[in-house]
């Protein structure tokens, strides 16, 4: 009776699987975020195959951990049975626990005791604190290899899974690889025709700036338009364009301010910074800054 038990909580954590990648793959592209590495839309399949696994490896603590390229770490993106405020802003690099090994060596991670591993030592307080003593990490990877994180189980007990689950959850994990992949490039194709739309504005805008430029009458009213026509093309709060007819003693300075930028400040405000048009001046190149790097540029 007891094995007849076991055989159908099994099969049911399979059908919560099997569902949970079903919803994802009937996500539309519209209900998935701009942004690329955004998977808040589909989270809640996540967290949904995160349960379904867990039941299945007959634990009740899971986490979906997805890549961050960039920063080279992994990403508590979905989980259940932790607390928020541990495992949520929890970032673990690649290489690193068990996930991080699974997602850089590409492979079924498990340590039986994590009392006892050394490469868990940075983890294993807040682990023990959580009762977690084992965990089961397995890559997802995609059909072409890609790893898109790492799908873990964490245990109560010292134990070790039975290979015929390790199996089944590395399924899963694929299943799991395959949600994140394709909420990524959703959120990738969003962003190319958003681009392609702001591409198409900015040549519009191109376009009407030179009619506006061939009736200018005079050169201060060109660089007046000039100005205002780079606020607008490029999309910024300020624009600044300076006439230097023999050097800087004479120049003349032309500022054009968006909107926004124009409720709290006039026309007459120059800008800070006269070293960043020396620096353009004297190198003969674009010059582009982050806010970070303009407060700090002389």
């Amino acid at each position: 009776m007891t094995g007849w038990r076991e055989d159908a909580a099994q099969e049911v954590a399979r059908v919560r699987v099997d569902l949970a990648t079903a919803a994802a793959d009937a996500t539309p592209l519209a209900e998935v975020d701009l942004t690329a590495g955004d998977l808040t839309r589909v989270q809640s399949l996540l967290q949904q195959l995160a349960g379904a696994v867990a039941s299945l490896l007959g634990t009740d603590l899971a986490v979906v951990w997805t890549t961050d390229p960039v920063e080279q770490v992994l990403v508590s993106s979905a989980w259940i049975g932790f607390d928020e405020d541990y495992i949520g802003p929890m970032r673990v690099a690649y290489g690193a626990g068990s996930a991080g090994r699974a997602v850089l060596e590409r492979r079924i991670v498990l340590i039986e005791d994590v009392t006892s591993d050394p490469d868990y030592a940075p983890w294993v307080g807040g682990a023990v604190e959580h009762g977690v003593r084992a965990v089961l990490s397995v890559p997802m990877l995609t059909l072409a290899g890609a790893p898109m994180g790492a799908l873990s189980s964490y245990y109560r007990t010292a134990t070790r899974p039975d290979p015929r689950d390790i199996e089944l959850a590395e399924v899963y994990a694929r299943q799991a690889a395959e949600i994140v992949e394709r909420a990524r490039l959703h959120g990738q194709a969003r962003q190319l025709a958003a681009l392609e739309r702001r591409r198409g504005e900015q040549l519009r805008a191109l376009a009407l700036s030179a009619l506006a430029l061939s009736a200018a009458d005079s050169l201060d009213e060109l660089m007046e338009l000039v100005t205002e026509a780079a606020v607008s093309i490029v999309g910024c709060h300020q624009g600044v364009t300076t006439r230097m007819p023999t050097g800087w003693t004479d120049a003349t300075t032309y500022v054009s301010l968006s909107q926004t930028s124009a409720q709290g400040r006039g026309d007459d405000v120059l800008p800070k910074g006269l070293g960043v048009l020396e620096s353009v001046v004297r190198d003969n190149r674009p010059l582009r800054l982050t806010a970070r790097e303009l407060l700090a540029h002389p």
